[in-house]
């Protein structure tokens, strides 16, 4: 069953279909409740599980629907106006069931929606409805006073001008007002403005009616009418010395002054005026003005200039100078500063210097002039640079330069050449020379100056020589100039490098060496460094030896040795003779030494006669496998053809032995004058390489840091290598884990190719050792430990909130974190775990409710600690049941167990609308009986909801608003009716009887209510109806006929007797009305049907 009016008045009844009894109840909002009887709960969603003896359980979700709170609100009120009693306050209710009435304070006679005629003062109306939900509103009447003008603020008009000012202040009397101004109908402001003078009233009015007028008057104030002048003194002279004086006529003083060119001068005259126009505007101290426009007349002002001028040349008195005059008048006086008796416009003979001249015009005015006489001395001349001759030549050279003085253009004059006339002399030898300046004056300057003769370097000579040796270049020169100016330059004709005085490791022959001093002047020579030769080794007699005999010999000498000589012979370095005998053949080296150390080398060949003296013997290894050898003998002399006995193979008679093992082998050659030779070789045996693989296995699983080296061992070098990921080079780096082989080819091509696994590095394993939630949503105490397997310690932990180590804490639930683990080979691992969100307050609260008219939200917080609720308007409570009846969004905040925090917000929406949920129902019936209920909520429900025992009653038909109940048990029931109209809910709940019989139904007596019986007939009817209403006592009776939404169909009334019948021919849809009976003390409802 919904609440009703708005309180928490909800039921709930359940009951379990099977099961095995007894049966326990668990319901959401109240765990100590234990029955299947929820009484007193406000609107909202309820569930409640039922367990039967078994252990079996079923749940269910159930809704109390909300009720209007009802709600008064005063449409429109109007104050009693200027103390009279014509105030009115007329009001509106929402939530509550129709028909209303209307209790007011004031009047207990008055039932209606509107008072009228009220004075001021307090008033209060209880409006009732139709199923005795009420709500009382309280308002206040008051009784303003008409206004006042309490000032008009006045300016009066200025200079008789229309510029004055009125402005009225109002005290009492209630907004807006409006404004009647005397002189403009249509000006509604509180102020009037532009007003000339004369008399004014004013009229206000208030929203009430009230008004109050007042008159004024706007004077005027008289300025002056002109200005007289004083003086009026034009300028003279041409100087700022004009001058105006004037004075105002009418006004009141004191008065102002505001001149045109002067903003600074205050008073009434002007002085030390140029030519030109002057305006003044005065002004009295009413701020009337009066202005004028006066001109000062100009004068011409004298000047004074030179026509022309002549300065004193070279030092003399005979300058001069002529002026002019204009702006003076005749006749002319002049006064020279030089000379007082001097009065001309012309002064002569003037020396340098500055003068003054004034004139003086027949008027008094004067004009002043200075001027200067320059002195056009001689010009001066300086000695800017001078080149002294050297070496005997004639390249001195003399420059001059204009220093000051004199008048241009200039000549000059040389003493050595009359036909220069340039400040540059070149060519000069040493000497003096003379060069005069003269200006275009005639007046010159002379300047001296002497040029010396600078010598040159006088010889050049050897310091020291040092000559060949040994036929080596070995010499050294060094040489000095004598005289002339250091420093000094050298040019070697041998070496164009050589800038110095000295020059080494010379071969023998002549040098040319030119030396220049610091002035250019040179001096050369010539100098020879002596030739010395090498010895030489002559070869006197070389005897050659006879198949392989010792009976060879040499004979040497040194011709050009210096004293004894020293022989040193390759094959005997003992033996010191230029003869060798008993020689084999071959190549002999000599080396010879005479007595001053000098030395030479030689070789000479003893040649084989006739036999197999010359040879070569070539030997090839056998490559990679043994008998691949082989062995070629080369013979370059003695006298085919030849025979060739081998060691290996007596039968074999040939140069060339193939397919040999490794090993010594000799060979005897026999030329045909039968001389012999015995050779000797070795056969090698080159192996192929052998291949080792140095591994270097990749960090950590997965890296791609693996190396590997091959390291080859035998074989020829050097070797090529090709690898299975087809690197050539020794080793390969960047590797993963894997098989890998290598192929290594050495210098013979022999090759061998080896295979190697590289094994993956560790890999490492995050373990989680401990996972705790935080406790609470809000709380940062989740903590999370793990631990690491796999790879080498130490180990680096860093979690993604930036803590380090195998543990963090002060964690967030819901939160995933990630931790990073390196452990000392670099290798790393990473896992991420999201600790469980703590356990948090459950708020069982919609996201938004509605509050229709009068309703009241009783919010339940019982089931927490720590609540808080806050909404507009500083809306603040932390009671266990907050009441809510405005709109806004409210803010929850509420402790659950173990302290956790959880917070909501709700936004409660407010209509307006008002909705009454109503039924007509029998209140006593019996067992087995039909029964029709009449659903008469206010506006018509969009949905409905039936709530009631249906273990004995049961609902068997519906036709629009009537619905049919049977009750099969006798006892007493509640049926209640949950409906909702636009977000609005109502609930309302009746009790109905069920008697066995229809002997135990108690008779009625409705004596007390006034209204004795009401007979509708026929009903059902087609709109044709009578209408028998039987009072207690005689009254005045109304008889209202409403349709389901409360509209007035029919109105009927009358007086004076006790029993009452009216007759109702209506044009009715069928449905159902509701017919209202009421008297002065009572009232009741019946239900009209109208049938097709």
């Amino acid at each position: 069953m919904a609440t009703i009016c708005g309180f928490d008045n909800g039921i709930l009844q359940v009951a379990a279909v099977g099961g095995n009894p007894p049966y326990t109840y668990d319901w959401s909002h109240d765990a100590d409740l234990t029955i299947n009887d929820a009484r007193n709960l406000p609107a909202g969603d309820y569930s409640v599980t039922i367990t039967d003896a078994n252990g079996c359980s079923i749940s269910g979700m159930y809704n109390i629907g909300e009720s209007e709170i009802p709600t008064a609100d005063i449409v429109e009120q109007g104050d009693a106006g200027c103390g009279q009693a014509n105030g009115f306050i007329r009001v509106e209710t929402a939530n509550l069931t129709a028909p209303y009435t209307y209790e007011w304070d004031h009047d207990d006679d008055l039932n209606a929606p509107l008072a009228e005629n009220l004075t001021s003062g307090d008033y209060s109306v209880t409006i009732t409805g139709d199923l005795g939900c009420s709500v009382e509103i309280q308002t206040s009447v008051s009784n303003p006073d008409g206004p006042s003008i309490s000032e008009i603020s006045v300016e009066n008009s200025s200079c008789s001008a229309t510029d004055g000012t009125a402005s009225v202040t109002i005290s009492g009397g209630t907004s807006p007002y409006s404004y009647e101004w005397s002189h403009d109908v249509n000006l509604t402001e509180s102020t009037a403005t532009n007003l000339p003078p004369g008399e004014y009233s004013l009229t206000i009015t208030d929203a009430n009616g009230c008004f109050d007028t007042e008159t004024f008057n706007i004077q005027s104030s008289e300025g002056p009418g002109e200005i007289t002048i004083v003086q009026q003194t034009g300028t003279f002279c041409g100087l700022n010395n004009g001058a105006l004086l004037v004075t105002p006529v009418g006004g009141t003083a004191p008065y102002t002054y505001v001149w045109s060119h002067d903003p600074s001068l205050v008073t009434n005259e002007a002085l030390d005026l140029l030519m030109g126009d002057y305006s003044v505007t005065i002004t009295d101290v009413n701020g009337c003005a009066v202005s004028g426009t006066y001109s000062i007349a100009g004068s011409e002002t004298p000047t004074i200039m030179e026509s022309s001028q002549s300065n004193s040349s070279c030092g003399q008195n005979d300058g001069s100078a002529t002026v002019v005059t204009t702006g003076l008048t005749d006749p002319l006086s002049y006064t020279w500063s030089h000379d007082p008796e001097l009065n001309a416009a012309t002064a002569n003979d003037l020396a340098a210097g500055n003068y003054t001249v004034t004139a003086t015009g027949a008027n008094g005015c004067t004009a002043t002039l200075s001027l200067t006489i320059e002195n056009s001395g001689g010009p001066q001349i300086s000695l800017t640079s001078a080149i002294n001759s050297s070496c005997g030549m004639e390249n001195g050279a003399i420059n001059v330069a204009y220093q000051s003085g004199g008048t241009p253009p200039f000549n000059y004059s040389w003493s050595h050449d009359s036909d220069l006339n340039e400040d540059a002399a070149e060519g000069l030898s040493a000497g003096n020379y003379g060069v005069t300046i003269t200006d275009v004056n005639g007046c010159s300057n002379a300047l001296n100056v002497e040029l010396i003769e600078v010598a040159g370097p006088g010889s050049l000579t050897i310091v020291s020589m040092t000559p060949t040796s040994c036929g080596e270049s070995n010499g050294a020169l060094t040489i000095v100039p004598t005289g002339g100016t250091p420093p000094f330059t050298y040019e070697w004709s041998h070496d164009a490098t050589i800038t110095g005085d000295n020059a080494t490791e010379l071969d023998s022959g002549v040098y040319q060496i030119v030396a220049t001093d610091a002035n250019g002047c040179s001096i050369s020579n010539t100098f020879s460094i002596p030739t010395s030769m090498g010895l030489t080794v002559v070869q006197d007699e070389v005897i050659g030896a006879n198949c392989n005999l010792e009976d060879g010999s040499i004979l040497i000498s040194v011709p050009n040795a210096s004293g004894e000589v020293t022989y040193n012979w390759s094959h005997a370095p003992g033996q010191n003779s230029p003869a060798l005998t008993g020689l084999t053949a071959g190549n002999y080296m000599v080396t010879v030494t005479d007595e001053a150390g000098c030395s030479s080398e030689a070789m000479i060949i003893v040649n084989s006669l006739d036999n197999p003296a010359s040879f070569t013997i070539t030997p090839t290894p056998t490559n990679c496998e043994d008998g691949q050898g082989s062995i070629t003998v080369t013979i370059t002399e003695g006298r085919p053809p030849y025979t060739y006995v081998w060691s290996h193979d007596a039968l074999l008679d040939a140069s060339t032995a193939t397919g040999l093992i490794a090993g010594d082998y000799n060979v005897e050659v026999t030329d045909a004058l039968g001389c012999k030779v015995m050779l000797e070789a070795t056969v090698i045996y080159s192996d192929g390489p052998e291949v080792t693989i140095d591994a270097a296995a990749p960090t950590c699983a997965g890296a791609s840091d693996g190396s590997l080296i091959a390291r080859p061992t035998g074989g020829a070098e050097p070797f090529s290598y090709l690898w299975s990921t087809n690197a050539v080079s020794q080793s390969v780096s960047n590797l993963v884990a894997g098989d890998y082989s290598v192929t290594v080819t050495d210098a013979n091509g022999c090759t061998e190719t080896v295979e190697t696994t590289l094994t993956d590095g560790p890999v490492l394993i995050i373990s989680l050792l401990d996972s705790v939630p935080p406790t609470c949503a809000e709380s940062l105490d989740g903590r999370l430990e793990v631990e690491v397997s796999g790879g080498s310690a130490p180990y680096v932990f860093i979690w993604s909130n930036g803590t380090n180590g195998p543990l963090t804490d002060e964690l967030n639930g819901g939160t995933t974190y990630t931790v990073t683990v390196t452990s000392s080979e670099g290798c790393q691992a990473e896992r991420s775990y999201t600790l469980p969100d703590a356990p948090v307050a459950v708020l069982q609260l919609p996201t938004d409710t509605t509050l229709c008219q009068d309703d009241i939200w009783a919010l339940d917080l019982t089931g927490y600690t720590n609540t808080l609720v806050t909404g507009p308007g500083g809306f603040n409570s932390n009671e266990p049941v907050v009441l809510i009846d405005e709109a806004g969004t409210y803010s929850i905040s509420v402790a659950g167990a173990g302290g956790c925090m959880a917070n909501a917000d709700v936004v409660v929406n407010f209509t307006g609308q008002t909705f009454v949920a109503g039924m007509v129902l029998p209140s006593d019936v019996v067992v087995g009986d039909s029964i029709v209920v009449l659903e008469t909520s206010w506006p018509a429900p969009s949905t409905v909801e039936w709530i009631f025992d249906r273990s004995g009653a049961r609902q068997v038909a519906q036709e629009q608003n009537q619905y049919w109940f049977v009750f099969d048990e006798a006892g007493e029931y509640n049926l209640s009716l949950l409906a909702s109209f636009d977000g609005c809910d109502d609930l309302i709940t009746k009790g109905i009887t069920v008697h066995a019989d229809s002997t135990s139904i108690p008779s009625v007596g409705l004596t007390r209510s006034g209204i004795e019986d009401i007979i509708i007939s026929p009903n059902p009817n087609d709109g044709n109806f009578t209408a028998t209403v039987d009072l207690t006592t005689e009254a005045r009776i109304f008889l209202n006929l409403y349709d389901l939404d409360g509209t007035l169909i029919d109105r009927q009334e009358d007086n004076g007797r006790s029993d009452y019948s009216f007759n109702y021919n209506l044009n009715l849809e069928p449905g159902s009305y509701l017919l209202l009976v009421q008297t002065g003390s009572a009232r009741r409802t019946v239900v009209v049907i109208v049938s097709d």
